[in-house]
């Protein structure tokens, strides 16, 4: 039951593209915390975040939902990135 309504909600076009731009900023936010005991957390937890929803689409050869998921991705950790570095500054 649990997997059929997580396969939905990788199907539905809107609640993937959603779901993928909150945590785009949840794994930026996240991954910098995490970044001051090994650098290597931030990329790493920012493609935790996206990889299983674009290879969900990849997979059923969506492949031009899967680059404006990827895009959206990117764009919500750039916006993320640039307000937390505005607010943290000296």
């Amino acid at each position: 039951m649990r997997l059929k309504r997580l396969a939905h909600v990788f199907r539905d076009k809107k609640t993937s593209a959603r779901i993928a731009l909150i945590l785009s900023v949840l794994s930026t936010i996240v991954g910098l915390f995490l970044a001051g005991i090994n650098p290597l957390f931030l990329p790493l937890i920012q493609t935790l975040a996206i990889y299983p929803f674009y290879i969900f689409d990849i997979r059923h050869v969506w492949t031009k939902r899967a680059v404006n998921k990827v895009l959206l991705w990117a764009l919500g950790a750039t916006i993320t990135m640039i307000v937390i570095s505005y607010f943290m500054t000296d």
